[in-house]
C-alpha cells in the first residue's frame, strides 16, 4: 500500500514539474507596462497579442512570438518573472505599420540569445534608445518606411512633448495662482483682523472717555448738592 502511495506521489510532482517547465516566466509589457501579455493572457487587443509555438527539436513551447498589427504606443519590454529557461527563442512579428514613441526606450530586451524580427509589416521606433541591446540613437526603422512617415512619427513625439511641456506650465500656473490667491486671502485676513483690532481699540478708548466724562459729571453734581445741603444747614443754625 505504501509503495502505491509513493508511486502516486512521484507521478504527481512528475506531472508538476512538466507543467512548471513547459510555463516560461516571461512576459512581454505593453506600452510601458500598461498592458500585460502573459501564458494567460495572449490577447489586449488587435494591435499586439502573444503567441505560443512548439520548438520542433525539444517538443516544448519555447518559441514566444510577439504579434505587432498597426500597434502605436510606447516602448515595450520583455521580463523574466521567475527563473530563466534555456533553448527559449523570442520573435516580433510585424504586420501593417508600427510606431513606437517612448522618451526613454522603446524595445528593452536584456536576453539571450537575441530576438529577431519577421513578418511583412514596419516598424518605426523614436525613442532615445531604440532597442536596449542596440547601439542605434534616437532613431530606428524596419520595413518599407517613407520619410513622410518618420516625419510624422517624429512631430508627433514632438507635439506629445510640447503637449506635455504646457500641460506642465498650466498646473504649474495654476498653482502659482492658487497659492497667489491663498497668500492675498491671508493678506486681505491679516489687514481684516488689523482692522477690527484697531476698531476696538478705538471703542475702548472711546467707552473709556464716555465712562470717565460721565463719572465726572456724577462728581461735580454730588458735590453740589452737597454744598446745597450743607449751606442750607448754616441757614437753619443761623435762623
Amino acid at each position: 500500500m505504501k509503495k502505491i502511495y509513493l508511486i502516486i506521489l512521484i507521478l504527481i510532482i512528475g506531472i508538476t514539474t512538466n507543467v512548471k517547465a513547459s510555463t516560461p516566466p516571461y512576459i512581454w509589457t505593453i506600452d510601458n507596462g500598461n498592458s500585460n501579455l502573459r501564458e494567460d493572457v495572449t490577447k489586449i487587443t488587435d494591435t499586439a497579442f502573444l503567441e505560443k509555438k512548439e520548438d520542433p527539436e525539444s517538443g516544448e513551447f519555447k518559441i514566444y512570438v510577439l504579434k505587432l498589427n498597426n500597434y502605436h504606443g510606447s516602448g515595450i519590454e520583455l521580463e523574466c518573472r521567475g527563473t530563466g529557461q534555456s533553448g527559449m527563442h523570442f520573435i516580433i512579428e510585424l504586420t501593417g505599420k508600427n510606431v513606437i514613441n517612448d522618451n526613454n526606450i522603446g524595445i528593452n530586451y536584456d536576453y539571450s540569445p537575441d530576438f529577431e524580427f519577421t513578418g511583412n509589416g514596419s516598424l518605426i521606433i523614436n525613442a532615445p534608445i531604440p532597442i536596449s541591446n542596440k547601439e542605434y540613437k534616437n532613431l530606428f526603422t524596419i520595413g518599407n518606411v517613407t520619410p513622410e512617415e518618420i516625419e510624422k512619427s517624429v512631430n508627433d513625439v514632438n507635439s506629445k512633448e510640447e503637449s506635455s511641456i504646457v500641460e506642465n506650465v498650466t498646473e504649474e500656473t495654476e498653482q502659482n495662482t492658487v497659492k497667489d490667491k491663498e497668500e492675498d486671502e491671508e493678506n486681505l485676513n491679516a489687514e481684516q483682523r488689523e482692522a477690527r483690532d484697531s476698531e476696538k481699540k478705538d471703542k475702548i478708548i472711546i467707552y473709556t472717555c464716555l465712562g470717565a466724562f460721565v463719572v465726572l459729571i456724577l462728581f461735580i453734581v454730588l458735590h453740589i448738592l452737597k454744598q446745597n445741603k450743607i449751606k442750607k444747614k448754616k441757614e437753619l443754625k443761623e435762623d
